[in-house]
């Protein structure tokens, strides 16, 4: 899928809203070599922001976010 649209008359901003929530349908082929290269087989892609990737992240792994500096020394809140 292509964030970008190099051909596009704004080729420096993003071709599709970051916060797109249905599936992207794309039928192209993946080309790095530039060339069109003709349809392919139908493959959809999902869209996810930052926060909905890492928001989850602190509950599983033991790691939580909390309010206040702990010293290196004592590990007093301060």
């Amino acid at each position: 899928m292509q964030m970008f649209d190099p051909d596009s008359a704004t080729p420096h901003e993003p071709a599709i809203c970051y916060f797109y929530k249905d599936p992207i349908k794309e039928d192209g082929l993946i080309s790095y070599d530039g060339i069109d290269h003709g349809a392919g087989a139908t493959g959809y892609w999902f869209l996810h922001t930052l926060g909905e990737i890492v928001t989850p992240v602190p509950g599983r792994t033991g790691y939580y976010v909390t309010k206040g500096i702990r010293t290196l020394d004592t590990g007093t809140r301060i």
